[in-house]
């Protein structure tokens, strides 16, 4: 892999409680590169987008707080950086499509108004230069009538639309990295697969890094190069996106595997479910915090809390169990 673009080391976040601190991310590292796109998958609750939430200075403080570690971006930590720089950063060079559009765009703006913003404010546009590239921007995302939809309101779309309003805003000014969560919930499967070739079609065009984080394994490996999956607010395996699919290494992300349909079967065989619930936070297990639900659990499992270690040179899992690494 090239230079990283950005490199979070060992991050922590926690949010306060009354029973005290809850870590939602714990001791979290993984680099990006320019013109790579990165998956982190896991479940809700699992810590991905409380980890990018954080990287952008969105988490509200209190009652969260950065417990640990440092994000370092174009010789800066951005986790270091105050409001005001990291409103320089956000929405230029730095872009992120959030999971809800509805919470997201502000109710009371057109589209027009929340399209333009950005544009005249970090690339210096004036009120036509911005509704130009507005059109073409909801023209790129699939939207109709752009030029007459610019003057709606966000109530007015459709939840998949407002997902597409989202993208365009985000991709506006051609960020250096983009932060996706759950870009392609809202939208059907033809959209989709356009929303996907155009995030491919600007990584090609600007060399773009994208954080994709997603649910759904087959966006995964549509796009990504390397895959990140999460548990209980830690990283459990690292790797190629193909070697993943291929051979995972962790019993997580084998179960997560396992639990979506292939185009391979005949139907006839039921889906495998991983057993129990993800843990809460606050109450998490002693040991590695995946053994209450892990078929392939030891003794050690029970009273150690395993690191994330290399199993090759671009592969890391944390695991005591033996699954056949060979």
């Amino acid at each position: 892999m090239s230079k990283p673009l950005l490199s979070v080391e060992n991050l922590g976040v926690g949010f306060g409680t009354d029973d005290g601190m809850l870590d939602a991310v714990r001791g979290v590292s993984f680099d990006v590169a320019a013109g790579e796109t990165v998956g982190i998958v896991g479940e809700s609750g699992s810590g991905k987008s409380v980890t990018n939430l954080a990287m952008m200075g969105l988490i509200p403080m209190p009652p969260g707080k950065i417990t640990s570690g440092r994000a370092m971006f174009d010789n800066q930590d951005l986790l270091a950086l105050s409001q005001d720089q990291l409103s320089a950063i956000r929405g230029r060079r730095i872009a992120m499509i959030f999971q809800d559009p509805m919470t997201a765009l502000n109710p009371f703006l057109t589209v027009e108004d929340q399209l333009t913003e950005v544009t005249r404010l970090h690339l210096g546009f004036n009120r036509r230069q911005a509704t130009e590239h507005a059109i073409e921007m909801l023209t790129q995302v699939g939207i109709s009538a752009p030029e007459k939809r610019l003057q709606d309101y966000p109530h007015q779309f459709s939840g998949g639309m407002r997902q597409r309003v989202m993208i365009a805003m985000a991709l506006s000014c051609n960020p250096e990295i983009l932060i996706a969560d759950e870009p392609t919930t809202a939208l059907d499967v033809t959209i989709q697969a356009q929303i996907l070739d155009l995030l491919k079609k600007l990584q090609r065009e600007h060399n773009t890094a994208i954080i994709m984080i997603t649910h759904d394994l087959g966006v995964v490996a549509n796009i990504c190069h390397r895959v990140l999956v999460m548990y209980a607010g830690r990283i459990v395996e690292k790797a190629p996106v193909d070697q993943l699919f291929a051979k995972p290494q962790h019993p997580y992300t084998q179960g997560l595997l396992a639990s979506i349909p292939r185009w391979d079967q005949d139907g006839s065989e039921l889906l495998k479910a991983i057993e129990g619930q993800p843990p809460h936070l606050a109450e998490l297990p002693t040991g590695c915090a995946f053994h209450p639900r892990c078929p392939h659990k030891v003794d050690r499992c029970l009273g150690e809390d395993p690191r994330l270690e290399s199993t090759s040179t671009e592969r890391q899992r944390a695991c005591f169990v033996d699954l056949n690494l060979s």
